[in-house]
């Protein structure tokens, strides 16, 4: 038997969490234990009005380097939030660090909030229009598994090229570095082809023609199988002497990834 808990939030708090800090009614409702329409009842009882849509809605787009920390982001854990007639960017990390770094390197710091959610914390911004087309680009529909045409399905375009930063970004999300083999491997949940474009353009990228492999890990609970991919000790001295010449300052939490 379901057991309903009657939910009484202050109307100022209701108001400084929705029109103060923009967050949604869902949101709010998972400050307080309950579902977003308990808290459109709670404001409609308070009298306080909803968002209009498209209030969160922002023209801001990204220069050509925030594009490809965006895009390195991407390979990574970021992803798009696609709803009705709108499209954020969110990037999930254990590291509140970070991601206040992130922010500043994406030129997102006022239309952005970061928040904890479960032993992590999540960066996501408002709604950019421009992200509606890389949503397309990220998510295609013909590739969307089930009759359900799932959204969240993520791919990785077969038109995206690597760039030092693209890497480096992706690297930092996923990538994990052995101090006793000084090698590193990326990890996604991406299948086979998807891995040997991405080690063909890694190796045009970093100039090597050996030492970029993919690896079997184990399958899935699904019974799919995952991989990663793998730089072997001079192909990843040559990754960190490449990036040494990127104008970036890695946080002090994210310097073990290249052997501080």
């Amino acid at each position: 038997m379901k057991v309903y808990t009657k939910i009484e939030v202050e109307p100022e708090i209701l108001w400084d969490l929705h029109w103060g800090n923009d967050y949604t009614l869902q949101e709010i409702g998972n400050i307080f234990g309950c579902g977003g329409m308990t808290i459109q009842r709670r404001m409609k009882k308070y009298d306080i009005p909803r968002h209009v849509i498209g209030h969160r809605i922002t023209d801001f787009t990204f220069n050509d380097g925030q594009k490809e920390i965006f895009e390195g982001c991407m390979l990574g854990d970021g992803g798009l939030a696609l709803g009705l007639i709108n499209c954020c960017f969110a990037n999930t990390d254990k590291h509140k660090e970070y991601l206040l770094w992130l922010q500043k390197q994406l030129g997102v710091e006022d239309i952005s909030k970061i928040r904890h959610d479960n032993m992590k914390y999540i960066l996501r911004t408002r709604s950019i229009l421009f992200l509606r087309e890389e949503h397309k680009r990220w998510y295609p529909y013909e590739t969307r598994k089930g009759t359900d045409q799932n959204r969240h399905y993520k791919i990785i375009p077969e038109d995206i090229e690597l760039t030092l930063t693209k890497v480096l970004f992706w690297y930092i999300g996923d990538g994990t570095y052995s101090k006793r083999n000084r090698i590193i491997c990326f990890t996604n949940g991406l299948d086979f082809d998807e891995w040997s474009a991405l080690s063909k353009k890694m190796g045009r990228l970093l100039d090597v023609n050996n030492g970029i492999s993919i690896n079997k890990q184990s399958k899935n609970k699904n019974g799919i199988q995952k991989y990663k991919l793998r730089l072997n000790k001079s192909v990843t001295h040559r990754f960190f002497d490449m990036i040494d010449g990127l104008d970036f300052d890695i946080p002090e939490c994210y310097q073990y990834k290249f052997g501080g």
